[in-house]
This record gives structure tokens, sequence and C-alpha cells, in this order.
């Protein structure tokens, strides 16, 4: 089925792990060229782990902003990237999702620290 808000929601409600990899700015993603997701569209989460593979979309301290929304909404963690996450070097490397960069000495949570931290 397509990726619509709806959708998109349903995924949320029933997932552990998200990964969103599209378009995205401070304040929503973007699921097509006319359709977006804002932090009041999100449901309540059961703890999730959200990350995003989407342009700004890590700016807590932006007005609105989506990284905010989804810890405020019940995310137990949330990763994002506050500039572009594609400089070429993702295309096609999508496989094994989730979790692609974990391991068991290295999990979720230390990889949502040090993308926190920055490098």
């Amino acid at each position: 089925s397509p990726l619509t808000p709806e959708t998109f929601r349903a995924a949320l409600d029933r997932s552990g792990y998200v990964t969103f990899a599209g378009h995205g700015g401070p304040g929503y993603l973007r699921l097509d060229d006319e359709t977006t997701v804002r932090a009041g569209d999100l449901p309540a989460l059961s703890g999730a782990v959200v990350t995003t593979a989407a342009c700004n979309t890590f700016r807590p301290w932006s007005d609105g902003s989506i990284a905010t929304a989804f810890v405020d909404r019940g995310a137990m963690a949330y990763a994002g990237f506050a500039y572009s996450p594609v400089a070429g070097y993702l295309l096609g490397v999508y496989e094994g999702l989730p979790l692609r960069h974990s391991w068991p000495d290295f999990p979720i949570g230390r990889i949502v620290r040090v993308q926190a931290l920055g490098t």
C-alpha cells in the first residue's frame, strides 16, 4: 500500500523500531510532493525507536521540531540528521534494515548517543 499519513501512523503504532528514508525538514517528514507529516500528526508512541534519513530533521531547537515531537509523543529515542544524510555514500546501502549499523557490542542506544553528541 502507498505511504500516506494514515499508513505512516499505523506503522508507528505497531513498530518498536521505525526508519524513514526520504525528504524532511526541521518540522516535517515529506511523504510525497504534496504530503507531509508534522508534529501534530504523530500518534502517541509506546517507546518506539525512530530514525530518519532525511535532511534537517534533527533540529530540536527549531519551533515545531519533528525530533522533539517524536520524543514528546513517547519515542524512547530519536535519531535524525541536522543536515543532509545523503552525500552519495548512502545510495543503495539500505540492505539489512533495521538497525543496519548496530551489533551486540554497539547497540542502538549507543548509536543514538553518538549521533546526538556528534563526531
